[in-house]
């Protein structure tokens, strides 16, 4: 084979080999962002969680489903206070229990983070047993 022909073959070889290097940073890639859309559409994880937010201000210990409170639990607030009970989509939902730092415990049903329903408002001097609606006492 001539040195002109021995050249066009090395080229032609060195054309595939780019090629074929190309061709499968390519499907890499490919398989990486497809990976990385499979994972974000993925269901959120459903269990038992220990979740601390905003400098471990907020605490929350029980159910957690696709990144929300939801089922039974308990949210500690710091300066604020503490909520026993059902979480509906990271809300107050059903019935609970919140025990305010400023002395006060309500202790009955909410709805969308809301008192609202049956329930039992206490304080050191006194107590009083009603249906609340958006948090605000409608018939003792």
């Amino acid at each position: 084979m001539d040195k002109v022909g021995q050249t066009t073959v090395e080229s032609v070889v060195k054309q595939r080999h780019h090629f074929s290097r190309r061709h499968s940073l390519e499907v890499i890639t490919i398989l990486i962002v497809l990976g990385c859309a499979i994972y974000s559409l993925w269901p959120g994880y459903a269990g038992q969680a220990q979740v601390k937010l905003d400098h471990s201000q907020i605490s929350y210990q029980g159910r957690v489903n696709k990144q929300k409170f939801n089922g039974q639990g308990t949210l500690k607030v710091a300066g604020q206070g503490t909520y026993v009970g059902h979480f509906s989509d990271g809300r107050f939902n059903d019935l609970g229990q919140f025990k305010s730092l400023d002395g006060w415990t309500y202790l009955g049903q909410f709805k969308n983070g809301m008192i609202s329903g049956n329930g039992k408002m206490l304080d050191a001097k006194q107590q009083v047993i009603g249906k609340y609606k958006n948090g605000v006492l409608q018939q003792p």
